[in-house]
């Protein structure tokens, strides 16, 4: 008797989305030595010149990782999100400024056109989750664009983010918290951060604390199923039990 046809495996391509310069140390060192890519969306800020040089002095000392920069311009949106009673939507998070909001929303749209051509052949993604770490609302953006396309892409990749969430964006996290499923998986801190680091604060564009101290290790949960294109999550009344590592950010 013949034996069966073996099926063929397709080896796993593991691909990290990351908003902003520095997100990709600070939310995904445990697994920036392990993807096959590194995708940075954003680049300039309008309203700060020398950030954005920074940037872009960076980019020429990148260390050798397979990176992307996308270059698109920030929509200067940061804080302009009402984080007590967030209002989710399809493309982020509902913006209390008229032209910031105009301009996320088209970012939106140009992440997930770029996105099209470069998550086809990745099963294993890494991207910020849907209330954004501490709460930033283009790491909101970004997650709902990656989810989007691959929703698009009949969702048989696994999208994993990082467990990180603030006292700021706690209320955010209940609208999802119930399509993340178990298992989580935790990593130890990546061997990277010091160096890269090193680069952002050379030229002036590290954004984070500068006194902040990594844990030794970190958490990331698995995005369950689901499109969740009004911005609501099923079941979102749903009490779950969910391991998180708490940012306290001053008010």
């Amino acid at each position: 008797m013949n034996p069966p046809p073996q099926q063929d495996i397709q080896p796993q391509k593991t691909i990290i989305i990351a908003a902003h310069p520095d997100d990709e140390i600070l939310w995904f060192s445990p697994v920036l030595d392990k993807a096959d890519a590194v995708v940075i969306c954003f680049l300039d800020i309008p309203t700060d010149p020398a950030i954005s040089e920074g940037r872009r002095r960076c980019i020429s000392g990148y260390p050798a990782l397979n990176v992307k920069w996308l270059e698109i311009e920030e929509a200067g949106c940061a804080g302009l999100a009402d984080w007590r009673k967030p209002l989710p939507t399809r493309y982020g998070v509902g913006i209390h400024n008229r032209g910031a909001a105009c301009k996320y929303r088209k970012n939106f749209g140009r992440l997930v056109a770029l996105l099209k051509t470069i998550l086809p052949g990745y099963t294993v993604i890494y991207t910020h989750n849907p209330w954004g770490e501490y709460g930033h609302e283009e790491h909101v953006q970004v997650y709902r664009a990656v989810k989007h396309v691959c929703n698009e892409l009949n969702g048989e990749q696994s999208i994993w983010c990082p467990g990180y969430v603030s006292n700021r964006s706690a209320a955010l996290m209940a609208y999802y918290q119930s399509i993340f499923q178990n298992p989580s998986r935790i990593f130890k801190t990546g061997k990277r951060v010091p160096g890269l680091k090193r680069l952002y604060q050379k030229h002036g564009c590290w954004t984070w604390f500068s006194d902040w101290q990594w844990p030794a290790e970190e958490i990331f949960l698995m995005d369950g199923p689901g499109k969740y294109e009004d911005g609501l999550a099923a079941g979102c009344q749903t009490a779950r039990r969910l391991p998180v590592q708490l940012i306290m950010l001053s008010e």
